[in-house]
């Protein structure tokens, strides 16, 4: 969607003001050809703009064709993933730091936010990496990363911070992870900052998404 400023001269450009797309990347070829050829399978909608102008859109989408949007419900374990991911990507973009926060059940709620320099991050990460017994099962190492690397590397940041703070993390619920490339919230809410890391963070959503078609069915 683009417009021109109110007070703009005639011969300015005109500027987007909002933009949308949907996306399908490194989907399954044999469900793909399940399908009708009339079919369209684009599982992932992102839109950068106003959400008066998304709300709009995906009104008009909803009544011109038989489709419906919901919300990208992200797990707390899609989260820690994205932690590890994010954290391995330091070595070839600079993600400065890794922010995460905590939501815990206590009266009143208590939030916490914990925040873990990108380099101290990947010592702990190429530590579990390098200790990790799936290690030996890999055929690309650098390619596969297995949840229990995952689950180690969170559990040694948590340990981290109960050690100073006597505050067990594992009680409470991860509720969002950010870095310089981007941010993602329990709630759906995503960002990703930079647009060479784009295709990249498109492929662990629609992970997240294919998972939890697995799960429903």
């Amino acid at each position: 969607v683009q417009s021109k400023p109110l007070f703009a001269r005639q011969d300015d450009p005109q500027k987007t003001v909002w933009s949308g797309w949907l996306s399908c990347i490194n989907s399954n070829p044999e469900y793909l050809r399940s399908l009708s050829k009339d079919f369209t399978c684009l599982p992932l909608f992102g839109c950068k703009g106003a959400e008066g102008f998304t709300s709009l859109v995906k009104d008009w989408w909803q009544r011109t064709f038989d489709c419906c949007f919901g919300v990208l419900e992200i797990s707390q374990t899609s989260l820690q993933w994205l932690a590890a991911l994010w954290t391995n990507c330091h070595m070839e973009s600079n993600v400065q730091s890794l922010k995460m926060h905590w939501a815990l059940p206590v009266v009143p709620p208590l939030h916490v936010t914990y925040t873990v320099s990108a380099d101290d991050a990947l010592d702990l990460w190429n530590s579990v990496r390098k200790n990790s017994p799936e290690k030996s099962k890999r055929t690309d190492e650098e390619e596969c990363v297995d949840i229990e690397e995952v689950t180690r590397f969170m559990q040694g940041l948590m340990s981290h911070f109960y050690r100073h703070f006597r505050v067990d993390l594992s009680a409470g619920d991860l509720t969002r992870v950010s870095t310089a490339l981007g941010s993602a919230k329990r709630s759906g809410r995503i960002k990703v900052l930079y647009r060479h890391e784009w295709n990249y963070s498109i492929k662990i959503f629609l992970k997240i998404i294919k998972k939890k078609k697995h799960i429903r069915s």
